[in-house]
């Protein structure tokens, strides 16, 4: 699936515990959506998470923009797609530790998700700690995501606490 900058794309990232914050930084585009609905050729949306990450749908375009643990992030696009998409939402529920772990290894956190398909694909004999806590993110949210799909009850937010603890 791709994830474009929508009002389905919007509810993902509350649904993660990110917070609109549309009305502050563009009241007039927050009116028209009030009034109209959601429209990506007509308005613009801002989000953030903690002072951490900030998402903005640009009209069209999506910008994720911010830091986690000393990783930068700057990413433009005009949509997502659905491995992009866990990437972002694992690692940003993953624990400090298993954040630092695979940020060092890869450029965007987007590709995080490449990182879990190398992992679930080549075993090793024994695995490192943060590749079990990245393992068992992954599946945490395939599981919450079919559920939400079947239409069956799910926490407002997934469950990821337990998660490196």
């Amino acid at each position: 699936m791709i994830y474009r900058a929508s009002s389905l794309l919007s509810d993902i990232l509350v649904r993660e515990g990110f917070v609109e914050k549309t009305q502050k930084l563009y009241p007039g585009h927050y009116d028209y959506i009030k009034s109209n609905g959601y429209d990506p050729n007509q308005s613009k949306r801002y989000f953030v998470l903690g002072n951490r990450l900030k998402v903005y749908f640009n009209y069209i375009s999506i910008e994720i923009i911010g830091s986690i643990q000393t990783k930068s992030i700057n990413v433009q696009r005009y949509s997502l797609t659905e491995n992009e998409l866990k990437s972002l939402i694992v690692c940003i529920n993953l624990n400090a530790s298993a954040q630092k772990y695979f940020l060092r290894s890869i450029d965007s956190i987007l590709r995080l998700g490449e990182e879990y398909d190398y992992i679930s694909n080549n075993p090793p004999k024994f695995r490192k700690t943060q590749e079990l806590k990245l393992l068992e993110a992954f599946k945490m949210y395939n599981y919450n995501y079919l559920c939400s799909l079947s239409n069956t009850s799910t926490p407002h937010k997934y469950n990821y606490e337990h998660i490196g603890n």
